[in-house]
């Protein structure tokens, strides 16, 4: 048994010893047309997306109730620079679809009474039992 301790350790030495060896990082110098190139690819993808959010009916819909015409909307599209476009793409992604937020909020203020509950530092929900201490 004590062999078999010893195999174990030695192995687990040598691992921890290989893991701990960071790897070289490999970097190589990128030409400033091809960062050009990258940034125009990624704008022009993002401004086609904004374009197919404003093709939708659901979304054209929303436009003409809050009283915007969609082809108004569509030209101001257009008219962004791209940094603009970048930035309302972004803050699209960060949307959360169907109001997410409140609903984790909930679920966050629900754990925290519970959790009082079975501390027993409050007494809001009858289907639970305090910890005794």
């Amino acid at each position: 048994m004590k062999a078999w301790k010893k195999v174990v350790a030695a192995y687990s030495v040598i691992a921890m010893t290989v893991l701990g060896i960071p790897a070289p990082a490999l970097a190589g110098m990128v030409a400033t047309d091809q960062v050009g190139i990258a940034a125009q690819s990624g704008t022009a993808e993002a401004r086609q997306r904004l374009e197919t959010l404003l093709a939708r009916q659901d979304v054209r819909a929303e436009l003409v109730r809050h009283g915007l015409n969609p082809e108004q909307a569509k030209a101001r599209v257009v008219a962004l620079t791209d940094d603009e476009v970048r930035a309302l793409n972004g803050q699209i992604d960060d949307l959360a679809a169907g109001g997410n937020g409140i609903i984790g909020a909930l679920v966050l203020v629900f754990l925290v009474l519970l959790f009082t509950d079975i501390m027993g530092w409050t007494h809001i929900f009858p289907f639970t039992k305090p910890v005794n201490r």
